[in-house]
């Protein structure tokens, strides 16, 4: 896309499908500097980005914030300590915003993190003097590898040190491919033994959970922002936001982080794909914790009584009288937008600042187009999913507020017989966020079940 551009300047990761789109605007940037065609005909495979590399050359793109428009994209290549900035191009007509600026910033501090001490630049003659005031320095002469003869400036940047100590190896973000290749991001936060978090929604990134109570300081929570949240990649195909599509991507992680077995906990909706993904991998989990789960994998439904009851266990919430007006709207199919918001406040145990705080931070957190996908019926079969968990010798905690009305402690007391080796926890006055109602009661109750890393 091209055309003048103006607005802020925001970076993401670069989609597998816009390989050829990348393609095209590095042509366009080379040619900026007078190159003719028989020039630029012998540059073109060597400009070229193919689908396949979009992830293993950790492409980011920079974007116009508000409209889309692509203004360019860098590559930061290899393996520590050594590696290279192998592509950095701006598209002519936002050249002079600053995009440039960014995304080298950018490579720089991932390299840091990543464990790079030193990137070498194969650097454009007309580049050299962008990369100099940016802190890269001459080291050398390199020949070009497409035109026979011609040698090119070759640079050397350092990753500043202070990146690289700014957090251990075994905390912050990484990355993987997905099972299609989709680069997944995961946060890493504590120490000890991991525990894989699957985040609900459905489709909200993992950001909603903080460190769950302080259940960092027991396990190593390693929280997934599924495809098209977060920080991870929009997928080339929306159709593999379903959530039986995304076990693979469970299973991926699992060979990324090297562990034979699991211990997977997963919230809300998340608790259907790791209920899949049970199902399909039993040997592969070594505890399953749902947390307020989602049961529509086992075609468990949460019933109007089941919440009426949550409601009426709350019958001096200054909100009570105005929620339960709102609910029987709902139930009549007579609702407005107002009413279910009139009924936020009842799916925390309590409605203070922190739980304002993070109702209003679903909006911004949730993919709600991709909610659609993940929720396919098509992406459930109840009765095959009984039958396979079956051979699930791992022990299962299904860990439900008592004030929650989805589920109702009911419900997750009828899900638990569909497993060999389930048990059921109630945590007292909690709703559909225990490890913010109860912290302290919600660390030990998952403490106790999977033990303390």
């Amino acid at each position: 896309m091209t055309g003048q551009v103006g607005g802020t300047v925001r970076l993401r990761a670069a989609y597998p499908v816009e390989a050829a789109a990348l393609t095209a605007l590095a042509l366009r940037s080379k040619a900026h500097w007078g190159y003719d065609d028989a020039f630029m005909a012998a540059c073109r495979d060597e400009l070229t980005l193919r689908t396949g590399e979009i992830s293993a050359r950790r492409t980011t793109v920079a974007e116009e914030d508000g409209t889309g428009t692509v203004l360019g994209f860098v590559t930061m290549e290899g393996e520590p300590p050594k590696g290279s900035i192998g592509m950095l191009f701006v598209d002519p007509d936002a050249m002079g915003r600053g995009a440039g600026r960014r995304l080298y910033e950018h490579a720089l501090r991932e390299a840091g993190r990543l464990g790079f001490t030193r990137l070498a630049i194969d650097a454009d003659p007309n580049a050299e003097s962008f990369y100099r005031a940016m802190g890269a320095v001459t080291v050398g002469r390199v020949p070009s590898g497409s035109v026979p003869g011609r040698t090119l400036p070759l640079m050397a940047a350092e990753p500043p040190a202070a990146e690289r100590r700014q957090e251990p190896a075994a905390a912050g973000r990484a990355t993987f491919a997905g099972f299609d290749g989709t680069l997944l991001a995961c946060h890493r936060r504590g120490t000890g033994e991991p525990l894989v978090v699957v985040p609900g929604g459905p489709m909200r990134a993992s950001a909603y959970l903080g460190d769950l109570g302080g259940l960092s300081a027991h396990r190593q929570l390693v929280l997934l922002d599924l495809r098209g949240t977060g920080d991870s990649q929009v997928p080339a195909d929306p159709a593999t936001y379903r959530c039986d599509r995304q076990v693979a991507d469970l299973e991926a992680l699992r060979g990324e982080l090297g562990r034979e077995r699991l211990d997977l906990l997963a919230h809300s909706a998340g608790a259907d794909l790791a209920i899949l993904y049970a199902a399909r991998h039993p040997e592969r989990v070594r505890t399953l914790t749902l947390v307020a789960p989602g049961l529509v994998a086992l075609g468990v439904e949460f019933t109007a009584a089941q919440r009426k009851q949550a409601l009426a266990a709350r019958p001096f919430e200054p909100w009570h009288a105005e929620a339960a007006a709102a609910m029987d709207r709902v139930f009549a199919g007579r609702e407005t937008g107002a009413d279910w918001d009139v009924l936020e406040p009842l799916t925390y145990g309590r409605w203070d600042a922190a739980a304002q705080a993070l109702s209003a931070a679903d909006a911004r957190q949730r993919n709600t187009a991709a909610g659609g996908s993940y929720r396919n019926p098509a992406a459930f079969d109840p009765a095959a999913t009984k039958v396979a968990l079956a051979a699930l010798a791992a022990p299962v905690l299904l860990l439900a507020g008592e004030v929650d009305g989805g589920p109702h402690p009911e419900a997750a007391a009828q899900a638990a017989a569909f497993f060999p080796h389930a048990t059921v926890a109630v945590l007292p006055g909690s709703g559909h966020y225990p490890w913010l109602d109860d912290p302290e009661g919600f660390v030990r109750a998952v403490t106790a079940f999977t033990g303390a890393g």
